[in-house]
């Protein structure tokens, strides 16, 4: 096994990750996690994060640890299945409340998905955290804040021109829209 991991660590430094790949499917019968987990590594470096989630999903079958789910839930972000990836960090989470990189990446995930004031909780409770030391926690906070109120300002605005396109003709909307952003814009 050992020779094995030393020809891929070789066949990495020189990026030839196909040979590294014809390696592992030729040598892991067994289905071995430390050789899929460099399958794994190796279609990420590819960029073929779809198929790194097919690797992670069989080693997942086997063993659904904290570090398989949160290592799922990334290549599920980057290949965009958000709500899948919530579900591993969610997983990962209830495995361990604790820990402070799958309280992150509720945090991340959520945000992304729309959903800031599910992060700002979150964000609460690893501010908590005795295991989580952060600089940026401050500026997070205050970023999620932020979103939370544009989203509720520009929910605000979008009825205001629900109401004008109720009331004006079809003429007059383009028009009346046009001016209120202007007028928007010089408040801003």
């Amino acid at each position: 096994m050992r020779a094995i991991i030393e020809k891929i660590n070789i066949l990495k430094k020189e990026k030839k990750y196909d040979e590294i790949i014809v390696l592992i499917n030729s040598e892991n019968e067994n289905n071995d996690e430390e050789l899929q987990q460099i399958l794994v590594d190796v279609y990420s470096e590819m960029q073929n994060f779809e198929k790194a989630v097919e690797v992670m999903n069989e080693i997942i079958e086997k063993e659904k640890s904290k570090k398989n789910l949160l290592k799922r839930s990334v290549l599920l972000f980057k290949i965009n299945e958000k709500v899948k990836a919530l579900q591993d960090v969610e997983d990962a989470y209830e495995m361990d409340k604790n820990d402070p990189n799958s309280i992150k990446g509720i945090i991340d995930v959520n945000a992304s998905l729309g959903n800031y004031e599910k992060s700002l909780e979150y964000l609460e409770e690893l501010g908590k955290n005795p295991n989580f030391n952060d600089s940026n926690l401050h500026e997070r906070r205050k970023n999620l804040i932020n979103l939370i109120k544009m989203r509720e300002e520009s929910d605000s605005y979008l009825h205001l021109i629900g109401i004008v396109k109720s009331l004006a003709k079809n003429d007059d909307k383009i028009y009346i829209a046009q001016k209120m952003f202007e007028q928007i814009k010089e408040k801003q």
